[in-house]
């Protein structure tokens, strides 16, 4: 016997699969303020409890001495429950470095300098497409 996905459409604009909770999201733009203006845009799949995106940035030359703060928020599908601090790679300053991706429970997502906070002005940083998972629990 075999069961097949049951594909339903709900006003998140994304597909749930009602007999074991899947959700895939469509491209959706993300704006950030920071060291300079960025429009990112994310997908994410969510199985259960547990969360995965890609989070496409951008590198470009600092304007401030400062972090990326979302200018929106998460939908609340897949908002943690808990603070979720994630370590991705971009650049900083021209050169490689690690970033603390800190998901907030309110939905907002925040990229600092994990050696930091700030990114240095005047500089190359950001980061390219990025992937995490991470729990909602």
């Amino acid at each position: 016997m075999s069961v097949s996905n049951l594909l339903v459409p709900n006003n998140y604009n994304i597909l749930q699969n009602s007999l074991s909770y899947f959700v895939q999201s469509v491209p959706v733009s993300f704006n950030f303020t920071g060291p300079f203006a960025m429009t990112a845009s994310y997908t994410y799949v969510r199985v259960g409890d547990v969360v995965t995106m890609v989070l496409t940035g951008q590198l470009n030359t600092a304007t401030a001495a400062t972090t990326f703060v979302s200018t929106g928020m998460l939908p609340a599908i897949i908002k943690p429950v808990h603070a979720q601090d994630i370590i991705i790679f971009g650049e900083n300053n021209g050169a490689t470095a690690s970033l603390d991706m800190h998901i907030g429970s309110d939905g907002t997502l925040t990229v600092s300098v994990l050696a930091g906070p700030n990114f240095t002005n005047s500089a190359l940083c950001g980061w390219g497409q990025v992937g995490f998972t991470y729990s909602l629990a």
